[in-house]
């Protein structure tokens, strides 16, 4: 079995994008996972993006992303959904009856950007950053002086 991404909504340029973005973090953040299936949504949501998982037997996840981003900001966020995606394809990121589990640590009431999770952490940004650039979309891998935290 492969790994199945499609993507839905927004641009023919957003829907390319996410697809290359997708399978790209898939290579590099779970390059032995064969059975991942992965719906991106492209469309108007009060925030960058979400990352859901579907099912945590079949790892389904369904990543929704703000449509009408600039090519950087929807790379940026599209990665940063992934992470999480890896996260629950790991089981190191869990809800479990109404709790929020890092690995085994409860972490319900901790503040999103407070929390354990690597996500947003500089040296996640650094990795992604220092990679070689893509030949269809120049701005996928950003020079060290125009990083940004994802």
């Amino acid at each position: 079995m492969s790994n199945q991404v499609v993507v839905y909504g927004g641009k023919k340029k957003e829907r390319d994008i996410g697809h290359e973005v997708v399978a790209w973090c898939i290579d590099k953040l779970m390059p032995r996972m064969r059975t991942l299936t992965i719906d991106v949504h492209l469309t108007n949501i009060d925030a960058l993006g979400y990352c859901e998982e579907e099912d945590t037997k079949s790892r389904e996840f369904t990543v929704t992303i703000q449509k009408g981003q600039t090519v950087k900001e929807m790379i940026s966020t599209i990665i940063h959904e992934m992470i999480h995606v890896k996260q629950y394809a790991r089981k190191e990121l869990r809800h479990v009856e109404g709790k929020t589990m890092w690995k085994k640590s409860d972490h319900t009431d901790t503040d999103y950007h407070k929390g354990p999770s690597p996500c947003c952490t500089p040296w996640r940004s650094r990795y992604f950053m220092v990679r070689p650039r893509s030949p269809t979309y120049p701005l996928f891998f950003l020079k060290p002086h125009q990083r940004q935290p994802l």
